[in-house]
C-alpha cells in the first residue's frame, strides 16, 4: 500500500463514483449504472470535492460538466481503473468462446452478419446480436461506456468523446419494390402518378418528422415533394416489409443494394423499379460505434473491418 499520508483517509470507492458520473453525464444516470441512489452519488461527489478542496463540476442544463481539473483527475483515475480491471480478467478457458455483444436492427443482422457466419472471428467468438427499436442514443451510449455492449450500429454517429465511430456503408441509390404479380412489375420505371397512387409499406423504427405526412421512413431519409405518400403498412421488421410487398399491392422504397439482396439472396418474389426522376433522395450512412476503452477493442475493430470489406465487395 502507498505510504503517502494523503491516501490514508481517502475512500477509494469515490474513484468508481467519479468515473461513473463523468461517463454518464449526471448523477441520476450514474446512480442507475452503480445501482445506488442519486443522493448517494451526490454525497460521494461532495466528499470528493472536499478531498480536493475545489469544485470539480459545473451544473448545466445537460447535467454535470466536469472542470478542466476534474478531467485531469479523471484521466488519472481511468488508468487506475484499467489496471484494476486487467487484474480481474480471467484467461479464456479451452473450448469456451468469449462473447461479443452487438446492437443494431434486423436489417443489419440479415444484410451483413448473415453473410459472415463462416468467417473469422465468428469461429472464435460467440456473437450476441440484439435488434433494438426504437433507436435510443442515450441507451446506446450508456451500454457502450458501461461495457454491457461492445458495438452499436446506427444511422447517425453517436457523439461522445469516449466513443469512436466509423462509416460502414453509404447508400446513394434507391428503387421501388413491388410484387411480381403487381401490374407495376411490367413497367420499366415508375411515374409520379404510380408512386403516389399505390399504397406504400414503410420500414420505420422511429417517428422523427421529415415527410409531408409528418412521419419518417428511416430508409427514405430525404424525399423532396409537395405530395404525400399513401402509407398503408408500417413495420420495424424488414422481413415483414418485404412479405407485405410480396403478397399485396403495396410498394416500398429501399436502397437498391438492399433490395437486390432480398431479391437475389433471399429469393423474394419482388420486382425492382426505377423511381421517378422528379424525386430526390439523400444518401444514408450506416455507422459502427464502440467504446475506446473496450477490453475487446481489437476484436471489435476486426469485425468492423469485416463489415466494411463486405460492404465494399459484395455484388448486391
Amino acid at each position: 500500500m502507498s505510504a503517502n499520508p494523503a491516501i490514508k483517509d481517502f475512500d477509494l470507492n469515490l474513484i468508481k463514483v467519479f468515473d461513473a458520473v463523468i461517463s454518464a453525464g449526471n448523477a441520476t444516470r450514474a446512480s442507475k449504472r452503480l445501482q445506488v441512489t442519486p443522493a448517494a452519488i451526490s454525497q460521494a461527489l461532495q466528499r470528493l470535492q472536499n478531498a480536493y478542496n475545489e469544485e470539480l463540476f459545473i451544473r448545466t442544463r445537460e447535467g454535470l460538466a466536469p472542470t478542466s481539473r476534474a478531467r485531469e483527475i479523471h484521466s488519472a483515475y481511468s488508468q487506475v481503473l484499467d489496471i484494476v480491471a486487467s487484474t480481474l480478467e480471467q484467461p479464456p478457458r479451452p473450448g469456451v468462446m468469449q462473447e461479443l455483444t452487438i446492437l443494431g436492427n434486423d436489417i443489419n443482422e440479415q444484410y451483413y452478419f448473415s453473410q459472415l457466419f463462416d468467417y473469422e472471428p465468428f469461429t472464435r467468438f460467440q456473437i450476441k446480436y440484439s435488434s433494438t427499436s426504437p433507436q435510443n442514443i442515450q441507451y446506446y451510449r450508456e451500454s457502450l461506456t458501461g461495457s454491457t455492449v461492445d458495438m452499436v450500429l446506427t444511422l447517425k454517429p453517436i457523439a461522445d468523446s469516449e466513443l469512436e465511430n466509423v462509416a460502414i456503408e453509404h447508400f446513394h441509390d434507391y428503387c421501388a419494390v413491388c410484387a411480381l404479380h403487381n401490374p407495376l412489375a411490367e413497367l420499366p420505371d415508375l411515374t409520379l402518378y404510380n408512386f403516389f397512387s399505390f399504397p406504400h409499406a414503410v420500414y420505420q423504427t422511429d417517428a422523427l418528422p421529415l415527410l409531408a405526412d409528418g412521419k419518417r421512413n428511416i430508409l427514405l431519409p430525404g424525399l423532396t415533394s409537395t405530395c404525400s405518400r399513401r402509407i398503408g403498412y408500417r413495420t420495424d421488421s424488414i422481413n415483414g416489409l418485404i412479405s407485405a410487398v410480396e403478397n399485396s399491392s403495396f410498394i416500398a422504397v429501399l436502397p437498391y443494394r438492399l433490395a437486390r439482396f432480398f431479391q437475389i439472396q433471399k429469393k423474394y418474389s419482388i420486382a425492382l423499379l426505377a423511381l421517378p426522376e422528379e424525386l430526390n433522395f439523400s444518401s444514408q450512412t450506416l455507422y459502427a460505434n464502440w467504446y475506446r476503452k473496450n477490453r475487446r477493442l481489437a476484436e471489435v475493430k476486426e469485425i468492423v473491418a469485416m463489415l466494411q470489406t463486405l460492404a465494399s465487395f459484395r455484388k448486391w
